[in-house]
């Protein structure tokens, strides 16, 4: 696409795409404003209207990582309204690996080295996603589903698990023994159980 074509917020946003591609195909170390731009058709100075480093840009593209998980939650959320919280935690969790999984490019950057105190857009888009959590675990503890433990400290313990097992699935670093004949879908729905299994009210 040529310089020329971009106007207005375009530039920006083809940028956060380039960045993502390139990340996904060469990661972090590799990837450059300068060479965002040459990918995207645009001068080598023309990033820099909107991101003074690389790390801005970075912490851009985790901030839309955010943004984009935030939105996928909330449909699956809200499709799994009538079901048990305990079903819509299980639906998250399957959502969030899925997402991640798909997305290479945001799981390598959205939990990266971006000091909050300089990117509080990142920090509140972040917020966003875990509370999504927190409402459907507070949700589940009212009606009694879900052990009366500190709601952000249950959410933020799912959240690492499902974080950790996203990174392990994508990396494919699970021992055979643990994988058999299942895939990753299955996988990730069977550790979610037992991930689960901890937090739920026993009958």
């Amino acid at each position: 696409m040529n310089k020329d074509s971009y106007h207005h917020g375009d530039l920006k946003h083809a940028l956060l795409v380039g960045a993502c591609e390139m990340i996904a195909t060469e990661g972090i170390q590799n990837m450059s404003l300068r060479k965002v731009a040459r990918k995207i058709g645009v001068s080598h100075n023309a990033p820099y209207q909107h991101f003074a480093d690389k790390e801005a840009l970075l912490a851009a593209v985790a901030q839309e990582g955010f943004q984009r998980l935030t939105d996928e939650l909330d449909t699956v959320i809200e499709r799994t309204s009538t079901q048990s919280c305990v079903e819509q935690l299980k639906a998250c969790g399957n959502t969030y690996i899925k997402f991640m999984m798909d997305n290479s490019a945001y799981l390598e950057v959205m939990f990266g080295p971006y000091p909050y105190e300089d990117y509080p857009e990142l920090a509140e888009a972040g917020l966003e996603s875990l509370q999504r959590l927190i409402a459907v675990v507070a949700r589940g503890q009212a009606s009694g589903e879900i052990k009366s433990l500190n709601p952000v400290e249950v959410a933020g313990t799912v959240w690492m698990s499902l974080h950790g097992l996203s990174t392990i699935l994508r990396n494919g670093k699970l021992p055979p023994q643990l994988v058999s004949e299942r895939t990753p879908t299955q996988l990730a729905s069977d550790f979610l159980d037992v991930i689960y299994e901890g937090i739920l009210v026993q009958a």
